[in-house]
């Protein structure tokens, strides 16, 4: 696959991605009423931010394809799965965090993220995910003021 044609795939890909979550976070976050920062605010502009450079990225793969007038996007099905596979286990990690809270939702994806990708370093999978998930969970908590699930199982 060419760099254009990739870059045209990820840019339309994760502009739907990020329109669609841009709209459908206001209704997930609760805020009261006159607050001018919410807990919906960061992520809001990080899926806008997201945005713009996708469109940026999806114009430049347009333009790279019209220099090169290469005919159509050519697709490997390895990476296909790779990319399957990623969704699953995101659509699983969101169906788990309400269950099983937060960290342990996110310890148990980045394990299976990790032998996804093959990455077979036990000590640094490890040392990952016991580590990343509480610290993210005290930034939130301390820094922005945003409590993370715990889930019905440990909550």
């Amino acid at each position: 696959m060419q760099q254009g044609s990739r870059d045209i795939a990820s840019g339309g890909v994760l502009l739907v991605l990020s329109v669609a979550l841009y709209l459908a976070i206001p209704g997930q976050v609760e805020t009261l009423i006159g607050d001018t920062l919410t807990p919906a605010s960061l992520p809001m502009a990080i899926t806008a931010i997201i945005g713009v450079l996708s469109t940026v990225l999806l114009f430049q793969g347009l333009r790279a394809r019209r220099a090169s007038a290469s005919p159509g996007i050519a697709v490997e099905k390895g990476g296909l799965l790779y990319v399957g596979a990623t969704i699953v286990v995101m659509i699983a990690y969101a169906a788990l965090i309400p269950w099983v809270g937060y960290i342990a939702a996110t310890a148990a994806v980045l394990l299976l993220l990790a032998m996804l990708f093959s990455n077979r370093n036990w000590k640094q999978i490890l040392l990952m995910m016991v580590i990343a998930p509480p610290a993210i969970m005290i930034f939130f908590r301390y820094t922005m003021l945003v409590l993370l699930p715990q889930g019905k199982l440990f909550g």
